[in-house]
């Protein structure tokens, strides 16, 4: 594995970043650390994976201590979420948790409100 293979892996990563979940940054570092998480736990610690072997391509020797395998593992499970992931859909099932939330609650102090109105007599 070359320190090019896992640049352009990692350079790839970063658009799937950018455009499936909206997060930019300079390096695929600074765009995982912005997706935070809203990655999932694993997928995270497979970033990580990526961004160690990113360090570590830079030097010769240590690049020979990267795990070829590890490394696809984790690119490849990284690209699968992102690719299936949908921006706007989660935009809107977004607002409408925020819609329902907001009508629950007016329901619920509506109903204490007639609650106490019925109790002091004035309904």
């Amino acid at each position: 594995m070359l320190e090019n293979d896992i640049t352009e892996k990692t350079h790839r990563l970063t658009q799937l970043l950018e455009k499936h979940m909206g997060t930019r940054g300079k390096t695929f570092e600074a765009a995982v650390r912005r997706a935070g998480r809203r990655l999932p736990r694993g997928l995270r610690a497979k970033a990580q994976v990526l961004i160690s072997a990113q360090h570590m391509a830079v030097h010769p020797k240590l690049m020979r201590r990267v795990d070829p395998e590890e490394v696809a593992a984790a690119y490849d499970a990284l690209e699968a979420h992102l690719i299936q992931m949908d921006l706007t859909e989660q935009r809107k099932t977004r607002a409408l948790n925020i819609a329902a939330g907001l009508a629950l609650n007016l329901l619920l102090v509506g109903g204490v409100v007639l609650a106490v109105m019925r109790w002091r007599g004035l309904v």
